[in-house]
């Protein structure tokens, strides 16, 4: 019986592990919280001591039921709906699990399993029901006053034995909640070094948490469910004792020997091997695979090119109000399936799989002697994503489809990354485009999710601490210079311009081509007294213009220009020579003696002195130099656009 018993322990995990992964997939969670622990939590490695109760989960261990992200659901009759079935289902099992735990601990001759359901069923669902709504009237009392709410889940506690009543002296539920605060004060004491005895325990398999995931899923529940198993079974076999010594009934002796198939123990043996690899699999949630085929239509091939927003000179001349992007045009591409939404059409959500071939950042371990060097590499990985997007308005109105109301995540029973890996997802209202940022677990990318004011294109913010781990990746059917351009001039809507040395801002903003910016720029330094000699054009005639300086560049050759207003030392600046008058006062005349004096003074004046520079700004038809001029304070004294054909 106990195999059987422990498979059905571990088939709950797995049914629950499932109903979350739908719940992703479909947009619905399952509540209360308290009742299946924190389903979507991230993994929380540690010492968990605990007493299992009514049946052994793996949230006991706080191992999640589904490693899929997500951070909340809009369908709340659905939700409600299917958070009662779920308790509906738990309950039945509760019964045939007690129920069946109830003839092993006492030697019945055992029962058809469905048995025990039928004749505790309507008991434990009653029992489950009042339990939630306790605990949510409690969870909601520590919201408005904690202390209240600690004294309910105290109460709560002392009417933990309900289900064991129920199953051992065979109590109406009824008779079971007035009867369980007496038998809980009658028996704690000499339940306590029993109970030590199980913290102890569970505090040692705990430790399996440590294993990495989703590996932890499969010891943990493997190891707990066998154990709990047991501690629960001893638990009700010294609680049934207590109860009989109560009645001052003696204990029956079994007198004939109860029969099994060999066959059936056998099969529920490995099936207790079988079902936990089962459950991971549920958890990574690879069924969603197989839901999503059969749901969704033909996948269609988009490619793409990468950028991430690094420790550009800009990022520190403008206070990080300017972000720049770094691009590497790669052959990336993505395999999903999107909806028509040509002449407007929209949806509530965007769900499915897609392929997605991109980089894995990986640790290198190279060993020459005795020496071990470690490193990170990007390797071109492909792998699978799990997605759900929910419509956006944007800014001027438009509608985007975003993870950020959804989730987003790899499916991968074993992550090749160097580090857990998560993601934010976005597809432009008409699905033209489909942007991914991909960045480590660690981190937090909620400030840094932005997207243009039309809905078109995804531009995130620059991280303040590690800007070169958020990566994202665009694709499109038909990515064209001229939408890059226009992605970079929406992100221009959105940035600012700094204080300071505003002659790189300037560079960036023409490399960029967007004749707004350009002047925006122009303004400020115009504001700083300075002299500016450059063609009066308006926004339009400058971005007209700078976009023209491409020509015929293709798609690589642009983005390798762009790159240089994302980075470090993109644009050189080459001190020039002094002007002609400053030259003129290198002259000394008199004696040494006001020769030295002069030329100490000469020497002095020098270093008051503005200096000049120029700044080559390359484009693939021409190269614009910036000639500016400083003081020694570094503020801007003078600046000349020079545009000056090859």
């Amino acid at each position: 019986m106990y195999p059987k018993l422990i498979v059905l322990a571990m088939l709950t995990d797995v049914f629950l592990s499932a109903m979350v992964g739908l719940g992703v997939y479909f947009g619905f969670s399952i509540h209360p919280a308290h009742l299946l622990g924190a389903p979507q939590s991230p993994l929380q490695s540690g010492f968990h001591a605990t007493i299992p109760l009514w049946m052994p989960s793996i949230q006991d261990l706080k191992v999640p039921l589904s490693y899929l992200p997500t951070r909340g659901q809009g369908a709340v009759w659905a939700s409600l709906l299917i958070s009662a079935a779920v308790i509906v289902v738990q309950s039945y099992a509760r019964a045939v699990y007690l129920g069946g735990l109830r003839s092993a601990v006492l030697q019945e001759r055992p029962a058809p399993l469905r048995e025990y359901g039928k004749r505790y069923f309507k008991r434990m669902l009653g029992w489950t029901s009042l339990h939630t709504a306790v605990g949510l009237a409690g969870m909601m009392l520590a919201l408005w006053a904690w202390p209240i709410g600690a004294i309910v889940f105290v109460v709560v506690f002392f009417y933990s034995l309900v289900p064991y009543l129920i199953v051992l002296r065979d109590d109406s539920l009824p008779q079971a909640i007035a009867s369980a605060p007496s038998v809980f004060r009658a028996y704690f004491w000499s339940m306590v070094p029993f109970a030590l005895l199980t913290l102890f325990f569970t505090g040692i398999f705990s430790a399996f948490n440590f294993i990495a995931k989703p590996y932890n899923y499969y010891v943990c529940m493997l190891v707990y469910s066998c154990a709990g198993t047991s501690l629960i079974g001893e638990f009700m076999r010294r609680l049934h004792e207590k109860l009989r010594q109560g009645l001052n009934a003696a204990s029956p002796k079994r007198t004939e020997t109860i029969p099994f198939s060999r066959m059936k123990l056998l099969a529920a043996i490995s099936l207790i091997f079988v079902v936990p690899a089962i459950g991971v699999w549920v958890s990574s949630g690879y069924p969603l695979q197989a839901v999503d085929r059969a749901i969704a239509g033909t996948k269609s091939e988009l490619s793409g090119v990468s950028f991430h927003s690094g420790f550009s000179d800009v990022m520190y001349a403008s206070d990080q109000m300017y972000d720049s992007y770094a691009w590497q045009p790669d052959p990336y591409r993505i395999r999903i399936a999107l909806p028509d939404m040509s002449n407007g059409r929209v949806y509530d959500e965007l769900r499915g799989t897609a392929t997605v071939h991109w980089d894995v950042s990986v640790d290198k371990v190279t060993r020459s002697g005795n020496t071990i060097t470690h490193r990170v590499e990007k390797v071109p990985t492909e792998q699978t994503i799990l997605y759900r997007l929910v419509r956006e308005r944007s800014e001027d109105g438009s509608f985007y489809y975003s993870s950020r109301g959804g989730s987003a995540s790899i499916l991968a029973l074993e992550d090749k990354a160097r580090e857990a890996m998560s993601l934010e997802m976005t597809v432009s209202g008409d699905g033209s485009h489909v942007f991914v940022l991909q960045y480590p677990t660690r981190f937090e990318a909620g400030s840094l999710f932005r997207v243009s004011s039309d809905g078109q294109y995804f531009v995130p913010r620059a991280s303040k601490q590690n800007p070169d781990d958020f990566n994202t990746y665009w694709f499109s059917s038909d990515l064209r210079n001229q939408d890059v351009l226009d992605m970079l001039e929406s992100k221009n809507e959105l940035s600012g311009v700094g204080p300071r040395r505003l002659f790189i801002q300037l560079a960036v903003a023409l490399q960029e081509a967007d004749g707004a910016m350009v002047k925006r720029v122009l303004k400020a330094i115009e504001g700083g007294k300075a002299k500016i000699t450059a063609p009066d054009w308006t926004e339009r005639q400058w971005t007209d213009y700078l976009r023209n300086q491409y020509g015929r560049a293709g798609l690589a050759e642009m983005l390798g220009y762009l790159t240089k207003a994302g980075i470090q030392s993109g644009y050189e600046s080459r001190q020039l020579p002094p002007s002609a008058e400053q030259a003129a006062t290198g002259s000394y005349t008199g004696s040494a003696p006001e020769q030295q004096q002069q030329q100490q003074a000469q020497q002095q004046n020098s270093l008051d002195q503005p200096r000049r520079f120029s700044m080559d700004i390359p484009f693939p038809n021409q190269t614009i130099v910036l000639v500016y001029e400083i003081d020694r304070t570094d503020k801007l004294l003078s600046l000349d656009i020079r545009l000056t054909p090859f």
